[in-house]
């Protein structure tokens, strides 16, 4: 099964002003994006199955170790017979990532040319930029959900730990700092219609490059980049030489990742997870 993360997100880009482009012809404008007058929200929920092992961390000090037992539940005990003197069992456990969050009124940057023939009614967009985020940073709270683990004992501290039922446990916060999308493949051209109580409404589908940087718990967390087809649609509305537009944009993509092991070491210091490349899927409206 492959674990999904999935975003919806609403982007408005808007009062942004233009200028003729220098060297092309007219009705050729070079926008700007307001970010006064702009706008991303954003809603997540998140889901990722994995599996992997638990053991003990023989470099702390004292050193723990783990050894797999079995739960009698009349009378109630963890039967795990006698350690090794260097016994230390991995147990192997399964369960979910899950997460969610959400905010709005996040503040975008960016720029693009928009090119429109109100003769022939066809608009063209080129060197379409755009940071989502602004300098803001989106927020995920993660977490492990359906874990499940074999009963066992361990040495340092010295304990018997039962299976009952799933468990929750609470692992950090995955932030996202920047969300950019540039346009590939270059100008892409699309229809333009005019609109009631004037101006022009434009829809021209194209493709872009996003590139995400986030982190877990302070700690990289990569993401790759993704082509993602869009229908960037909005109206213009000229005065003059200028013009303003409005827009709402919106992306929707998936992105694979390597499957990944997970290990945990359950008495240093707490749940220390190590992650070492995922497998995954991002489904991103913006």
């Amino acid at each position: 099964m492959m674990p999904r993360t999935t975003t919806q997100s609403h982007a408005v880009i808007a009062a942004l002003l233009a200028f003729p482009a220098t060297g092309l012809a007219a009705d050729n404008f070079a926008f700007t994006v307001t970010p006064a007058a702009s706008t991303v929200s954003y809603d997540v929920t998140a889901s990722a199955p994995f599996s992997g092992t638990m053991q003990g961390d023989t470099t702390a000090t004292p050193a723990t170790r783990t050894k797999t037992g079995s739960f009698s539940i009349f009378p109630p005990f963890v039967n795990c017979g006698t350690f090794g003197p260097t016994q230390n069992d991995p147990l192997n456990i399964s369960g979910a990532i899950s997460g969610g969050g959400s905010g709005d009124n996040i503040r975008p940057t960016g720029s693009f040319t928009l090119s429109i023939d109100t003769v022939a009614f066809t608009a063209t967009v080129r060197d379409l930029s755009l940071n989502l985020l602004g300098g803001a940073t989106a927020s995920v709270d993660a977490g492990l959900s359906n874990f499940r683990y074999p009963s066992f004992c361990a040495v340092n501290p010295s304990c018997a730990v039962p299976f009952l039922v799933p468990i929750s446990l609470t692992l950090g916060t995955l932030d996202i700092t920047a969300i950019t999308g540039q346009q590939s493949g270059g100008p892409a051209s699309g229809t333009l219609t005019a609109a009631v109580g004037g101006g022009f409404d434009f829809s021209i589908p194209a493709t872009i490059a996003v590139s995400t940087t986030a982190s877990f718990n302070d700690a990289p967390f990569p993401i790759d980049p993704q082509p993602l087809p869009i229908v960037f649609t909005g109206r213009i509305v000229i005065v003059g030489n200028t013009a303003t537009a409005t827009s709402n944009l919106n992306l929707r993509g998936t992105q694979p990742h390597p499957r990944a092991h997970a290990q945990l070491h359950p008495f240093r210091g707490g749940y220390d997870l190590v992650a070492q490349r995922r497998r995954h899927a991002i489904a991103l409206s913006v």
